[in-house]
């Protein structure tokens, strides 16, 4: 199995296009900068405004943004997707030597976690069962698999068969049935007598016996 046969990193990977679109680069001098393939505009990536196709001529490729600079000021006239110089016109240039990185999440352009927490999490919205399942006595383990099992991510058998990690889905505790979040936790003949076994143990009136009800 390859390193991004993992979960993690796959999840990682697919946060690469989410965190380009919240930092842009500062040009100073253009010369850490790729013409192509950062975002410098603020509309964003020259590659993704023009296509891939345009970028192939001769060694377009390689130019750093240094190559549209002369003096410290915009020079237009060079081969370059002309189709972008409007956007290119209105990015600022910085008396610096050097291009620098800034986060568009806040209003100094600073790297801040709370920032990029509020851009990752979509701030505002709020999880409808947020406080049933984090409260000052809660179990963290239990509560990160009962919020997975909300979201449907438990790595159930017929999860891990679809990823090609294991070759069968049935269920490891009965073994009659494929296993599924469903069944797992409601339908296997094994979960059933756990259940039961709670109700009696907990009584009538518990949050158990609400839960699963009278079967």
């Amino acid at each position: 199995m390859s390193l991004l046969d993992s979960g993690t990193w796959k999840f990682i990977v697919a946060s690469r296009s989410l965190a380009m679109m919240h930092q842009r680069k500062v040009i100073g001098s253009g010369q850490d900068t790729s013409l192509w393939f950062e975002p410098w505009l603020d509309e964003g990536r020259v590659v993704d405004l023009v296509g891939r196709g345009d970028c192939k001529m001769t060694d377009y490729p390689t130019w750093q943004v240094s190559k549209l600079i002369q003096n410290n000021a915009w020079h237009l006239t060079v081969p370059s997707p002309s189709h972008t110089w409007p956007l290119t016109a209105k990015t600022d240039i910085h008396a610096q030597d050097f291009d620098s990185w800034k986060l568009t999440g806040n209003s100094s352009g600073d790297f801040l976690f709370r920032s990029a927490w509020n851009i990752a999490t979509h701030e505002g919205q709020k999880f409808d069962l947020c406080s049933s399942i984090w409260y000052p006595a809660h179990c963290l383990k239990m509560n990160v698999c009962l919020l997975r099992a909300i979201l449907d991510e438990l790595l159930t058998r017929d999860k891990l068969m679809q990823f090609g990690i294991i070759q069968a889905n049935v269920c490891s505790l009965c073994r009659l049935e494929p296993e599924t979040i469903s069944h797992l936790f409601f339908d296997c003949n094994y979960s059933k007598y756990i259940w039961a076994l709670c109700k009696l143990k907990l009584g009538p009136g518990s949050a158990c016996q609400l839960f699963v009800g009278g079967s």
